[in-house]
Protein backbone atom coordinates (compact mmCIF):
# COMPACT_ATOMS: atom_id res chain seq x y z
CA UNK A 1 0.00 0.00 0.00
CA UNK A 2 2.60 2.49 0.27
CA UNK A 3 2.63 3.05 -3.82
CA UNK A 4 -0.30 5.40 -3.41
CA UNK A 5 0.38 9.00 -2.40
CA UNK A 6 -0.88 10.57 0.97
CA UNK A 7 -0.17 13.88 -0.45
CA UNK A 8 -4.10 13.98 -2.25
CA UNK A 9 -7.07 16.15 -0.61
CA UNK A 10 -10.13 13.97 -0.50
CA UNK A 11 -12.42 16.55 1.09
CA UNK A 12 -15.54 16.86 -0.71
CA UNK A 13 -16.27 20.22 -2.48
CA UNK A 14 -19.92 21.67 -3.65
CA UNK A 15 -20.39 23.53 -6.53
CA UNK A 16 -22.65 26.66 -6.64
CA UNK A 17 -24.68 28.00 -9.19
CA UNK A 18 -24.19 31.90 -10.01
CA UNK A 19 -27.43 34.04 -9.14
CA UNK A 20 -29.85 34.77 -11.80
CA UNK A 21 -28.27 38.22 -13.17
CA UNK A 22 -31.39 38.48 -15.91
CA UNK A 23 -34.36 40.90 -15.38
CA UNK A 24 -37.80 39.35 -14.08
CA UNK A 25 -41.22 40.71 -15.53
CA UNK A 26 -41.95 42.13 -12.00
CA UNK A 27 -38.31 43.70 -11.73
CA UNK A 28 -39.33 45.61 -15.14
CA UNK A 29 -42.83 46.71 -13.64
CA UNK A 30 -41.34 47.89 -10.41
CA UNK A 31 -38.78 49.46 -12.18
CA UNK A 32 -36.08 48.13 -9.90
CA UNK A 33 -33.20 47.74 -12.54
CA UNK A 34 -30.81 50.69 -13.67
CA UNK A 35 -29.16 51.49 -16.37
CA UNK A 36 -25.68 52.36 -17.96
CA UNK A 37 -24.23 54.33 -20.92
CA UNK A 38 -21.26 52.73 -22.37
CA UNK A 39 -19.11 55.08 -23.15
CA UNK A 40 -15.76 54.21 -25.17
CA UNK A 41 -12.60 56.06 -25.06
CA UNK A 42 -10.59 54.62 -27.73
CA UNK A 43 -8.76 57.61 -29.35
CA UNK A 44 -8.92 55.67 -32.73
CA UNK A 45 -12.91 54.96 -32.06
CA UNK A 46 -13.23 58.97 -31.26
CA UNK A 47 -14.06 59.76 -35.04
CA UNK A 48 -17.05 57.35 -35.58
CA UNK A 49 -18.34 58.44 -31.95
CA UNK A 50 -18.54 62.22 -32.89
CA UNK A 51 -20.15 61.42 -36.20
CA UNK A 52 -22.49 58.84 -34.55
CA UNK A 53 -23.47 61.45 -31.99
CA UNK A 54 -24.16 64.50 -34.91
CA UNK A 55 -26.20 61.59 -36.47
CA UNK A 56 -27.75 61.11 -33.18
CA UNK A 57 -28.64 65.05 -33.19
CA UNK A 58 -29.86 65.38 -36.36
CA UNK A 59 -33.18 65.50 -37.64
CA UNK A 60 -33.18 66.05 -40.83
CA UNK A 61 -32.07 62.64 -43.26
CA UNK A 62 -28.89 62.22 -44.40
CA UNK A 63 -27.53 61.20 -47.80
CA UNK A 64 -25.14 58.80 -48.28
CA UNK A 65 -22.06 59.37 -49.94
CA UNK A 66 -21.96 57.05 -53.40
CA UNK A 67 -19.18 56.59 -55.86
CA UNK A 68 -19.30 58.52 -58.80
CA UNK A 69 -21.06 57.44 -62.10
CA UNK A 70 -17.17 59.26 -63.38
CA UNK A 71 -15.33 56.76 -60.87
CA UNK A 72 -17.25 53.53 -62.57
CA UNK A 73 -16.15 54.69 -65.96
CA UNK A 74 -12.91 55.10 -65.33
CA UNK A 75 -12.14 51.98 -63.68
CA UNK A 76 -14.20 50.15 -66.34
CA UNK A 77 -11.75 51.39 -69.23
CA UNK A 78 -9.16 50.52 -67.49
CA UNK A 79 -10.53 46.87 -66.86
CA UNK A 80 -11.42 46.51 -70.32
CA UNK A 81 -8.03 48.41 -71.96
CA UNK A 82 -6.39 45.07 -69.75
CA UNK A 83 -8.59 42.66 -71.04
CA UNK A 84 -10.47 41.83 -67.89
CA UNK A 85 -13.74 40.65 -66.74
CA UNK A 86 -15.45 42.03 -63.56
CA UNK A 87 -15.17 38.61 -62.30
CA UNK A 88 -11.31 38.58 -63.19
CA UNK A 89 -10.72 41.65 -61.28
CA UNK A 90 -12.58 40.67 -58.77
CA UNK A 91 -10.60 37.58 -58.10
CA UNK A 92 -7.17 39.21 -59.18
CA UNK A 93 -7.80 41.64 -55.79
CA UNK A 94 -9.23 38.69 -53.47
CA UNK A 95 -12.45 40.82 -53.39
CA UNK A 96 -15.99 39.66 -53.73
CA UNK A 97 -17.49 40.38 -58.21
CA UNK A 98 -20.18 42.48 -56.84
CA UNK A 99 -17.75 45.00 -55.21
CA UNK A 100 -16.48 45.77 -58.36
CA UNK A 101 -19.64 45.68 -60.10
CA UNK A 102 -21.08 48.56 -57.65
CA UNK A 103 -18.02 50.49 -57.83
CA UNK A 104 -18.25 50.68 -61.75
CA UNK A 105 -22.40 50.95 -61.46
CA UNK A 106 -22.27 54.17 -59.08
CA UNK A 107 -23.90 52.50 -56.65
CA UNK A 108 -20.57 51.56 -54.22
CA UNK A 109 -20.32 53.10 -50.95
CA UNK A 110 -16.35 54.51 -51.02
CA UNK A 111 -13.84 52.56 -49.38
CA UNK A 112 -10.25 53.21 -49.52
CA UNK A 113 -8.78 50.01 -49.42
CA UNK A 114 -11.01 48.93 -52.31
CA UNK A 115 -10.40 52.09 -53.74
CA UNK A 116 -6.77 51.76 -52.92
CA UNK A 117 -6.83 47.73 -54.74
CA UNK A 118 -8.20 48.58 -57.72
CA UNK A 119 -6.00 51.49 -58.31
CA UNK A 120 -3.16 49.40 -57.90
CA UNK A 121 -4.76 46.59 -60.41
CA UNK A 122 -5.90 48.79 -63.18
CA UNK A 123 -2.67 51.44 -62.87
CA UNK A 124 -4.83 54.38 -62.53
CA UNK A 125 -5.81 57.64 -59.83
CA UNK A 126 -8.94 57.37 -59.02
CA UNK A 127 -10.36 60.94 -57.20
CA UNK A 128 -10.94 61.62 -54.20
CA UNK A 129 -14.67 61.26 -53.68
CA UNK A 130 -16.06 64.54 -52.30
CA UNK A 131 -18.86 64.83 -50.13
Amino acid sequence: MSQFNNDQDWKTVTWQKKPNKTLTQQDLRKGRFTTKKKINNNSSNSHNSQKMYKLDESDESQKIKRVPIKVGTMIMQARNKKKLTQKDLAKQLNLPARIIINYENGTAIPNGIYKRKIENALEIKIPKIKN
